[in-house]
């Protein structure tokens, strides 16, 4: 019995190169959940689309090393869906698999404006 790998995009690695001009080199390395690659050799399996306004500009290359690399055209950061039969798309941005830095600054932020207040009210109150 045989069972297609189901692509994580969480367990997947995807990195892009900006090439100027509005143009993006995308490596892909597609993974199930347990790690396992989606490749080689499968390149002409993958439907990839750019989302919103990024549009493919290339064929799927494979490198033979469970990794894929294509060019995309998009004046914003690029979007890439994966569609796969059976399941849902899976779509990556590249904002969308960069750790946020401001969710720890947003805390600060807030705990500087607490303090403040309380510090207000202990002078306005005594």
């Amino acid at each position: 019995m045989y069972v297609d790998v189901k692509i994580d995009p969480g367990k997947s690695d995807i990195s892009y190169t900006d090439l100027g001009q509005n143009r993006w080199k995308v490596t892909l390395i597609p993974k199930d959940a347990f790690g396992n690659h989606f490749g080689p050799g499968r390149a002409n399996e993958l439907d990839i689309k750019g989302n919103a306004e990024t549009e493919l500009t290339s064929s799927i290359s494979d490198n033979l090393d469970g990794s894929y690399t294509f060019e995309v055209s998009s004046e914003k950061t690029p979007e890439i869906v994966v569609n796969q039969p059976g399941t849902e798309p899976t779509v990556w941005c590249k904002p969308c698999h960069e750790k946020d830095t401001n969710k720890f600054n947003n805390w600060l932020l807030w705990l500087l404006i607490l303090l403040i207040i309380i510090l207000f009210l202990l002078v306005l109150f005594t």
